[in-house]
Formats: C-alpha cells, sequence, structure tokens
C-alpha cells in the first residue's frame, strides 16, 4: 500500500483498521505539532518512510508493534520524544538523509536487528558509542569522500571497532551488518 503527499498538520488519519497491509509506504508526508494522529495497520511488518518532516513531537514516537524493517529517506524529526524506540522485532533498520534533531538513534536497539545501514552524518556520533546486539554479525566502513569507484570498504572486527572508527575513520560512512 502506498500513500502520498499526505498532511497531518491538523487532521488524523487511522489506517489500523486496514487488514491485510504488510508492507506501507508513505512519501512526503508532513506531520504536526504534538499528537500526530497517525495510526499504523494491525500487522504491517514493513515501512518505507520517505520525505517526511515531523514538526514537534512532544509525544513518543510510537512504531507499528510487529515491523521488521524501517527504512526512512530524507526524514526529518524536529523535537522528537527522547523516549522513542524501535519494536523489539525489528530486524533491519535503514536510514539515509535523515535529521533527528534531539537524538540519532534510540537508547536501546532490538535484540533482534540484524542490518542496521545509515548514511548521514546525523546519526555517525551514536554509532560510535552504541551498544549494539549480538545479532549483528559485521560492521562495514565506507569512506564517501572519493569518487564512488574509489571507495574503500573496510571491515572491522567487534571488539575493538568503536577505538578504530575514532583512530582511523573519523569521517567515515559505517554500515553495521
Amino acid at each position: 500500500m502506498m500513500i502520498s503527499h499526505l498532511d497531518l498538520t491538523r487532521g488524523r488519519l487511522d489506517l489500523s483498521k486496514i487488514a491485510g497491509v504488510l508492507n506501507l509506504e508513505i512519501w512526503d508526508c508532513t506531520i504536526g505539532v504534538g499528537d500526530f494522529g497517525l495510526r499504523w495497520p494491525a500487522k504491517v511488518r514493513s515501512l518505507d518512510l520517505s520525505r517526511w518532516k515531523f514538526q514537534d513531537q512532544s509525544q513518543s514516537f510510537e512504531l507499528p508493534y510487529d515491523l521488521q524493517y524501517l527504512h526512512m529517506n530524507d526524514t526529518t524529526i524536529a523535537g522528537a520524544d527522547r523516549t522513542w524506540q524501535l519494536p523489539t522485532t525489528l530486524t533491519t533498520l535503514d536510514t539515509q538523509l535523515c535529521s533527528i534533531t534531539t537524538q540519532e538513534l534510540p537508547a536501546v536497539l532490538p535484540p533482534t536487528l540484524r542490518t542496521v545501514h545509515c548514511t548521514t552524518s546525523h546519526f555517525a556520533p551514536r554509532l560510535r558509542t552504541q551498544i549494539y546486539p549480538q545479532s549483528i554479525r559485521e560492521i562495514e566502513v565506507s569512506h564517501w569522500d572519493r569518487a564512488p569507484e574509489q571507495t574503500r570498504r573496510m571491515k572491522l572486527f567487534k571488539r575493538n571497532w568503536q577505538r578504530e572508527l575514532k583512530q582511523k575513520h573519523s569521517e567515515a560512512r559505517v554500515e553495521i551488518r
């Protein structure tokens, strides 16, 4: 199911009664102040939130309970509540060009997470200090200060990856698998 050009600065949208939606894409969405009034479909497993603008979220940012895949592209969350959490069923978190002004990632990553792909400097500080669950298998660092054909990828060992990032790859994009 795909929805585009959604403006919820004043209204509400309840998708919870729509049955059978496993994949949901919502593009070009503006969410207003406070309780934004969006309820997710009951059994949605995959969310693609592209070009979203959350103007001021004093409420907790809640995602669907059984979500397994979350993709956020060119999304801005201004004033997000520090308690926003990722569902405990999430296996893939893919964020590109996102800005969450109060914090980069939730304080706790779910133990089911296998892939984290972040391609933005706004997420980098937290990526370097985050404690990751044991389910993540590898950490890959890519340098994007060169032409694509010259981009080098380096795999880091889990036990010393944070020290190695700080010393050798301070400007690198971090991809964790």
